[in-house]
């Protein structure tokens, strides 16, 4: 895919994160906001902040589920064995998902309404995967 292809596919991603209500977790369709972006200045300039905004407004559960998305890829990047390998564990994921944050994160904490929800969110308890759902997002990652 050429860089050209490669924005355009990744504004259009940009564009359903708002637009399509209750984007699956294990959908493919997250694996492209760290594997599409090829600098900084995608991330920047095609993730609009009209774009966060319209989607923190209306599809909060999207935003959600991007935020665990990219931790989750961190996460798995993290304890890959062969991390950093270009084929099976790319930097260059790691640098997008912290890219992806870095980009949202302020939009959360701009909206004063959601304070309640950040605390929930970034502080309360999460439920562990079962075994068979670990397994099963690690082939989606990998």
């Amino acid at each position: 895919m050429g860089a050209s292809e490669s924005k355009l596919v990744f504004r259009q991603g940009i564009f359903r994160l708002s637009e399509e209500k209750g984007i699956p977790a294990d959908d493919p369709y997250w694996a492209g906001f760290w594997e599409l972006p090829e600098s900084v200045e995608d991330v920047f300039t095609l993730f609009a902040p009209v774009d966060i905004r319209r989607t923190r407004d209306t599809s909060l559960g999207n935003l959600e589920t991007l935020l665990l998305a990219v931790a989750s890829r961190l996460t798995a990047l993290r304890h890959h064995p062969s991390f950093p390998d270009h084929e099976l564990a790319p930097p260059r994921d790691a640098l997008n998902c912290i890219r992806v944050l870095t980009r949202i994160l302020p939009f959360i904490y701009e909206a004063e309404n959601l304070e309640e929800w950040e605390e929930n969110f970034f502080w309360g308890e999460r439920r562990k995967k079962t075994r068979q759902a670990q397994l099963a997002a690690r082939v989606l990652v990998e």
